[in-house]
């Protein structure tokens, strides 16, 4: 939210960088820019945010829900790399070991620390995430 008056007449920056910031603020990290014009009005916009999610939003927040992988080997990553401390790479490094993502779920502390990148504190993080119960 920008809050205030006109960007563009206070600074001593051209007009089109200022939206070529914006633009790229808006379209390149899909970060919505809106403006209001003081406190009382960026309340009121929090306020009409906050009624439309909690009305139209009744389903459970989902962090994957923009994320959808296309290929079953990339599905297959973007599962095992959800791990604690695993990225993308290690989660490709885990599933050329392992094979699959069943393996790598059901395997020890020590099979997981062959991998080069698994030491011993991701191994534990990994085998207390799968291994305990959902409370």
């Amino acid at each position: 939210i920008i809050e205030g008056g006109s960007l563009f007449g206070v600074r001593n920056i051209h007009p089109n960088a200022i939206r070529g910031m914006l633009s790229t603020i808006a379209i390149s990290y899909g970060i919505p820019v809106l403006h209001t014009k003081d406190g009382k009005d960026s309340a009121a916009l929090f306020l009409s945010i906050a009624r439309r999610e909690q009305e139209q939003n009744k389903a459970d927040f989902s962090p994957h829900a923009d994320r959808k992988p296309m290929t079953f080997k990339e599905q297959q990553e973007y599962l095992v790399s959800a791990l604690p401390s695993v990225g993308p790479n290690l989660a490709k490094e885990l599933l050329k070991h392992f094979k699959s993502v069943k393996n790598v779920v059901n395997s020890s502390d020590e099979e997981l620390k062959k991998v080069p990148g698994v030491g011993e504190k991701i191994a534990k993080m990994i085998k207390e995430l799968v291994e305990r119960n959902y409370e």
